[in-house]
């Protein structure tokens, strides 16, 4: 019998290892008028990158972080996902603006309410639904003082 092994190039057994690809998610937190700019869903190969993308705040927001299974993942709007190592879902999270106002009275004047205030900005759609009745009803007590 013969127990010696011989190499020749004809006779090398190769193999190839099928490489795990994985999907990559995107997605808002649900803030009306968020958007993301790039694809939001992308295959990805074991250990390759994400493309970029970005996390779009609407005006009346800004945006928070983005995270991943409820843990932070990244402060930056714009996401690129390196070393892609399996499945992943990322969600930008957008908060609402908020202003402080600090009024203050002359010498002969005088404040009543708290001061300052913390305020929230509106949504432009909710600024415009409703300017015309806060139009009516400064407008009713201009009137109203003037008579």
């Amino acid at each position: 019998q013969d127990n010696h092994a011989t190499w020749s190039p004809w006779s090398a057994e190769t193999s190839f290892e099928t490489l795990k690809q994985y999907e990559v998610l995107f997605t808002t937190d649900g803030t009306p008028g968020a958007s993301l700019d790039g694809s939001t869903t992308q295959t990805v190969t074991h250990g390759d990158d994400a493309t970029n993308v970005m996390a779009v705040s609407p005006v009346s927001h800004h945006f928070v972080n983005w995270m991943l299974d409820g843990v932070d993942y990244s402060t930056s709007p714009s996401l690129v996902v390196l070393n892609v190592t399996g499945p992943m879902k990322l969600v930008a999270h957008f908060s609402i603006n908020e202003y402080t106002l600090t009024y203050m009275a002359d010498a002969n004047g005088s404040i009543v309410g708290e001061t300052p205030q913390v305020v929230a900005a509106r949504p432009r759609w909710f600024l415009e639904d409703h300017q015309a009745a806060d139009m009516k009803r400064v407008a009713g007590r201009f009137q109203a003082q003037e008579g």
